[in-house]
C-alpha cells in the first residue's frame, strides 16, 4: 500500500524514460478499455471506469513530476500538460527530455500543494463510484429541476424505485442520458385522462398552487428558451406555468407543471408496463418527451430497469446563465436544495 501511494502522489523523486513511457502505456490502455467497456457496459459496471482512469491519470501526472525532476527541471513545468491541444505535446516532450543532475527542490509549497490535490482528485475520483454529476439542459423537469443545475446521482443502478422517484437513465437505444420521474413500475396499468395520471384504475390527485413564474430569456449553457402558457412573452418579461401539486395513490408528492390544457399528451390509451420495466414521466408535462411516446416517436416508452443509472439525490449548484461563471446568474436558493 505504501508503494501504492508512494507512486501516487509522491512528488520529490525522479522518474526514468523507461518508467514515463510505461506510465503513459497504462494511461492509454485504462483510457481505451474505458472506452470501450463504457459502449458496452450496463450503466452499473461503466461507473467504475473513471475512478479507475482517474486514478491511472494522477500516477501519470505524478510520473512526469518525477521525469522532469530527473530531467533536471521543476515539476511545475508539468503545468503546460493542461493546455488545449499542446498539452499533448509538452507531455511527449517531458517523456524524451535526456537525464541531467537530479533537480533538487529542498522544501517547497508548490510540490506540497500539488501532493495536496492529487490526493484531493484521488478521493473525488473514488466516490464517483458511488456519485455522478449532471448538468441538467432541458425544461423538462421544471419545477424540480431547472435547466442549469447542477445535481448529483446516486448511482445505486437497477434496484427497488419506488412511484415517484426522480431517477438518471439512459435511452433505452441511443444510450443517451434523460432524468425523469417513476410513475408505473413492472405490472402497472398506467394512463393519461385529462392531463391526471390514472394508476391501476385510482386517479393521482391535483392540488392547483400559484402559477409558476420565470423571466422569458435564455437558459442554461444551451440557452434554451423557456415555453410559457401565456404567451407570446417577450424577452425580459414574465413566463408563467400553470403549477399543481401531484399526490399519486400510493402517497408520493410532487409539484408538476402544465404548459396548456388540452394538451394531445394529456389524454393517452393504457400503458401496461412490462416485467423488468419501469414508466417515467418528466415533471414538466407538455415539454417532455418520456414514456408516453414510443421510442420510434422521439419518446422514452418503457424504460429497463438495467437502464437506470441512479437516484437523483440533490442540486449541488445552480446558475441559469450560459456559464457556471456568470456568478451574477447563480441561483444561491437552490445550493444543497434536496430533490422532492
Amino acid at each position: 500500500m505504501s508503494r501504492l501511494l508512494k507512486a501516487l502522489f509522491d512528488m520529490s523523486g525522479t522518474a526514468s524514460r523507461r518508467k514515463a513511457l510505461a506510465a503513459l502505456a497504462l494511461l492509454i490502455g485504462a483510457i481505451v478499455l474505458g472506452i470501450t467497456v463504457a459502449e458496452l457496459a450496463p450503466p452499473g459496471v461503466s461507473r467504475f471506469l473513471l475512478p479507475v482512469v482517474g486514478l491511472v491519470s494522477i500516477y501519470w501526472w505524478a510520473t512526469l513530476v518525477r521525469r522532469l525532476h530527473d530531467a533536471g527541471r521543476s515539476g511545475l513545468w508539468v503545468l503546460t500538460t493542461f493546455a488545449p491541444f499542446l498539452g499533448v505535446i509538452a507531455a511527449l516532450v517531458i517523456v524524451l527530455l535526456p537525464r541531467r543532475a537530479a533537480y533538487d527542490p529542498g522544501p517547497n509549497m508548490a510540490r506540497s500543494i500539488g501532493t495536496g490535490a492529487m490526493a484531493l482528485l484521488a478521493v473525488l475520483f473514488l466516490l464517483r463510484v458511488f456519485w455522478q454529476p449532471y448538468w441538467v439542459p432541458s425544461e423538462s423537469g421544471k419545477p424540480t429541476l431547472l435547466v442549469g443545475d447542477f445535481i448529483v446521482v446516486r448511482l445505486t443502478g437497477p434496484g427497488d424505485y419506488p412511484r415517484g422517484s426522480v431517477i438518471a437513465l439512459q435511452h433505452p437505444t441511443n444510450g443517451s442520458d434523460y432524468i425523469d420521474r417513476i410513475i408505473g413500475l413492472a405490472g402497472d396499468r398506467v394512463q393519461l385522462r385529462g392531463g391526471v395520471p390514472y394508476i391501476n384504475g385510482v386517479a393521482a390527485v391535483q392540488e392547483p398552487l400559484a402559477p409558476f413564474t420565470e423571466v422569458m430569456g435564455p437558459q442554461g449553457p444551451n440557452a434554451m428558451i423557456p415555453r410559457c402558457s401565456n404567451s407570446p412573452v417577450g424577452i425580459g418579461q414574465t413566463c408563467e406555468k400553470f403549477r399543481l401539486r401531484e399526490t399519486l395513490p400510493d402517497g408520493a408528492s410532487y409539484e408538476i407543471l402544465s404548459i396548456e390544457e388540452g394538451s394531445f399528451s394529456d389524454d393517452t390509451d393504457i400503458f401496461t408496463v412490462p416485467e423488468g420495466y419501469v414508466f417515467v414521466m418528466g415533471d414538466n408535462r407538455d415539454n417532455s418527451n418520456d414514456s408516453r411516446f414510443a421510442v420510434v416517436a422521439g419518446g422514452l416508452g418503457f424504460v429497463p430497469t438495467s437502464n437506470i443509472i441512479g437516484k437523483v439525490d440533490r442540486v449541488i449548484f445552480s446558475s441559469a446563465g450560459r456559464s457556471m461563471l456568470f456568478f451574477w446568474t447563480w441561483r444561491s436558493d437552490r445550493f444543497f436544495k434536496a430533490v422532492e
